[in-house]
């Protein structure tokens, strides 16, 4: 899991007026792909919370990481099977115990999500033409998870957040500046005292394929999953019309991996925050 690195963000704001776009991406195949799949296992979730220090000594907040970790875990399955899917029980920790290669094997498996969500422009709101036709895939590592699971397809879920300390929100209170973390590799804007964001990824377990995936960006609450989890595309067989796969979210402003703004990207710059003394 990648640490937290706490940056200056300097933006600014562009608006594309009359322009529908999406950041959700469907894969062009999914009503078809869909069909086969049954059974879904969900990936180890992965949580990251921080507190943010006014000397710039940041720290996790391992506390709330395990209950909204308990909390992700329960409403994926809950959704999950709201929409038709059978959710493998199966236990990660204790397979990778008897298996090691199996825990590099997930290692593999997100990292191979990592680089997919370049192809993807993932985070990036696009118009819905151009989401129609991207595709990426996860390949033979994908379908090596699934099948350790005996499953037909595989759920990534992810949960970045940050709280400020005392000291920090004091600090804020006389800087005009939008300050910024990166959390799991996407920047969180923090001028407010608390945040997140989460994504999910729906990834086929027969051809590696990433079926949907997306990305939100919110209040520092399990409910930011749940909301975005509404938006995952049900088991087609038990959907007589899959409106989450033919009607995606639609915004109407450019936005791009930073969650919470719609971001102009040529005019992002970042640097390192350096403590500061008390």
């Amino acid at each position: 899991m990648k640490g937290l690195t706490t940056l200056m963000v300097v933006m600014s704001f562009a608006i594309l007026g009359g322009c529908s776009t999406t950041t959700a991406r469907t894969h062009p195949d999914i009503e078809a792909q869909l069909k086969a799949v049954k059974r879904v296992v969900i990936a180890p979730p992965e949580i990251e919370v921080t507190l943010i220090t006014f000397t710039g000594e940041n720290e996790r907040i391992t506390a709330t990481e395990e209950t909204i970790r308990r909390e992700v875990l329960n409403i994926t399955k809950r959704e999950l099977e709201a929409g038709g899917y059978e959710v493998v029980d199966f236990d990660f920790a204790a397979a990778k115990q008897q298996d090691e290669t199996l825990a590099t094997l997930i290692t593999d498996f997100v990292t191979g999500y990592d680089n997919a969500k370049e192809e993807l422009q993932h985070g990036k709101a696009i118009s819905l033409e151009e989401a129609k036709n991207i595709r990426a895939s996860l390949g033979e590592v994908a379908t090596r998870v699934a099948a350790a699971a005996e499953a037909d397809a595989v759920v990534l879920v992810r949960f970045g957040g940050f709280e400020k300390s005392e000291g920090q929100i004091a600090k804020d209170v006389g800087t005009s500046l939008l300050i910024g973390v990166i959390s799991l590799g996407t920047v969180i804007p923090i001028q407010p005292t608390s945040g997140a964001f989460t994504e999910v990824a729906l990834i086929d377990g027969y051809s590696g394929d990433i079926l949907w995936t997306d990305i939100r960006g919110g209040a520092l609450s399990s409910e930011l999953t749940d909301i975005l989890l509404d938006q995952l595309p049900d088991d087609i067989d038990d959907a007589v019309v899959a409106d989450s796969v033919t009607d995606p979210v639609i915004t109407e402003v450019v936005a791009t991996d930073v969650i919470g703004a719609e971001t102009d990207t040529t005019s992002l710059q970042a640097e390192k925050t350096q403590p500061a003394a008390e």
